[in-house]
């Protein structure tokens, strides 16, 4: 299980592997952690964590892809946390896929945690997201 940043014209990528659909959530949501913060979050102890679960749900798996990292830039915007890692089971709708995700949430201090770009938005340019050989990928551009 890995992430790798793309370099992507004015935009950065991200692609994640997993073992299954939930690593390989998990792992691109430690790649866009390491674009907000400049390199990933750091372990800085137990201060300022929280437990948090939330889900998403989409008619396929890329849109899941694409909802599953805009509601952790939300979290962000929103509430100012970042996710610390945590666990993603997916499961079928009758209207599509629901991934629920479970996890450690770190309030964000730029001192503390570094610098990294801004992310105005999670886009479906070039997305993919599926089986790929005995694992899975993970493939979204972040518009920066």
């Amino acid at each position: 299980m890995t992430y790798r940043l793309l370099e992507h014209t004015a935009d950065v990528g991200i692609e994640a592997t997993g073992a299954d659909a939930g690593a390989t959530l998990c792992e691109a949501a430690r790649g866009l952690t390491h674009v907000l913060t400049g390199g990933g979050l750091h372990d800085h102890g137990r201060d300022g964590r929280s437990e948090r679960a939330f889900f998403v749900e989409a008619p396929d798996r890329e849109s899941l892809l694409v909802a599953f990292l805009s509601e952790l830039l939300w979290l962000l915007e929103s509430d100012g946390v970042l996710w610390a890692g945590g666990g993603v089971r997916l499961s079928d709708t009758t209207d599509g896929l629901r991934a629920e995700a479970g996890g450690n949430f770190v309030r964000f201090d730029p001192r503390r945690h570094g610098g990294g770009v801004e992310v105005k938005a999670v886009t479906y340019h070039d997305v993919r997201f599926g089986p790929d050989g005995e694992g899975w990928v993970a493939r979204v551009i972040l518009d920066l």
